[in-house]
């Protein structure tokens, strides 16, 4: 994985676990795929939006 790809991992993950989000898809965030974090993420954030 590129130092990029980590450095978006550990992104997403330390804004996730900010507003309680420490699981999903039954698994722990440093489990899952960048792309599923930034999904994720993104959905929380348009969650928060309405």
């Amino acid at each position: 994985m590129s130092c990029d790809t980590e450095y978006l991992k550990k992104f997403y993950i330390d804004q996730l676990l900010s507003i309680g989000i420490y699981k999903s898809l039954n698994k722990q965030l440093y489990e899952l795929t960048l792309e599923d974090l930034e999904e994720i993420y993104n959905e929380s954030q348009l969650n928060s939006l309405g």
